[in-house]
């Protein structure tokens, strides 16, 4: 991690003594987080037959971003953004003699983001972007009435996804963003032997909306 952040930095710098229009900037905004994937949580040694549903969750993100100018309208823009993710989930549980149950709570998933994204600026300050984004888990939260657990253990540390999204520059530097990232890679540890993994083999995967303003500031301001 640490390694990817001096990299961004010193990719920085040596844009910036060779090109004067490389800008910096400050970003946050909202997360629409949702956990997807196979959720039937079936138990072989008894009758029980379990569903968990995950529906959205209301986090945050922040952070800062540099933004490199390749040609024209292109440029490149990594990232190194927080973003507080996860789902709220239910579980209901059937012991098959008709008796169901049910079991609430809420999963906060902590990451330290690192999006490198192709950037295309058209139609004066509209952008587009994609990219891929390295995921870092900070910290996992299992939350639900009561009290709470530390989950970290049950989750891969590393998560890869990948983004698009679309924004709008004001002249002032002042802009809005909207941007939707898939995960590609599972985030829950499938057996024990991933360092106390939960067991479940669930395959699941981060989904996250993001709606947010940012700030840039360097180069000439124009993007033109």
């Amino acid at each position: 991690m640490k390694k990817i952040i001096l990299s961004l930095s010193i990719i920085a710098v040596a844009t910036m003594s060779a090109n004067a229009q490389i800008k910096f900037g400050l970003k946050g905004g909202m997360n629409a987080s949702n956990i997807i994937g196979d959720h039937n949580l079936n138990a072989s040694e008894t009758l029980n037959q379990d569903n968990l549903q995950y529906t959205t969750k209301i986090g945050y993100n922040v952070g800062a971003f540099v933004n490199l100018p390749i040609k024209g309208k292109f440029s490149l823009q990594p990232e190194v953004m927080y973003s507080l993710q996860g789902a709220n989930y239910k579980i209901t549980s059937d012991d098959g003699s008709g008796n169901i149950s049910t079991f609430t709570g809420h999963l906060n998933l902590s990451y330290l983001q690192v999006p490198i994204l192709a950037k295309f600026t058209f139609g004066h300050k509209f952008y587009a972007q994609t990219g891929p984004q390295f995921g870092f888990l900070m910290s996992a939260k299992d939350k639900f009435t009561g009290g709470s657990d530390d989950v970290k253990s049950s989750f891969q540390s590393f998560d890869f996804s990948w983004g698009l999204g679309i924004g709008y520059t004001l002249p002032m530097g002042v802009g809005f963003d909207l941007r939707y990232n898939i995960g590609i890679t599972a985030i829950d540890k499938t057996s024990s032997s991933d360092n106390s993994g939960d067991g479940l083999g669930l395959k699941d995967h981060n989904s996250n909306l993001q709606v947010g303003v940012l700030y840039q500031f360097g180069g000439n301001g124009n993007d033109d």
